[in-house]
């Protein structure tokens, strides 16, 4: 079973691709709670190419938001993947997009497909069940 002491010992690195302030401070929240404290966060489309560019090592997820910087699910998925710095991409989903199953379809085009895709509000048990995947753990339940 996935727990906080096993995240923490993990020290998972993510990524969080976010444009909006209070969502990245939600993301990151419930992130710490969850016992992931090895956060880059990224607010612009700049910020992001850099991150990537000069990043130490790889990170162990990415986190983004549909539609981030005005960006299809394609060209989003194309940019995290481009440098090989990102092990596995999840979507969040607030509702103004097409429904996850046609994202899915639509991310599994690129180069890597979608580790997931994750309705807004964000809880605990969907993440934690995406930690497990990504730990390549048991996953008690489909997120």
């Amino acid at each position: 079973m996935i727990n906080r002491e096993l995240l923490e010992s993990r020290k998972l690195r993510i990524l969080l691709i976010e444009s909006h302030a209070f969502q990245l401070y939600d993301t990151q929240s419930l992130l710490y709670d969850l016992g992931c404290h090895y956060l880059t966060p990224v607010m612009s489309r700049e910020e992001l190419a850099r991150v990537l560019a000069h990043a130490p090592g790889r990170f162990d997820l990415a986190i983004c938001s549909v539609g981030t910087f005005d960006m299809s699910n394609l060209q989003l998925a194309d940019l995290v993947y481009a440098t090989h710095k990102v092990e596995h991409l999840v979507l969040l989903s607030d509702g103004d997009v097409p429904p996850p199953p046609l994202l899915a379809r639509q991310a599994q085009r690129s180069p890597r497909p979608l580790l997931g895709i994750l309705q807004k509000p964000l809880g605990r048990l969907p993440m934690m069940d995406l930690f497990a995947r990504v730990l390549g753990l048991p996953v008690l339940r489909q997120a």
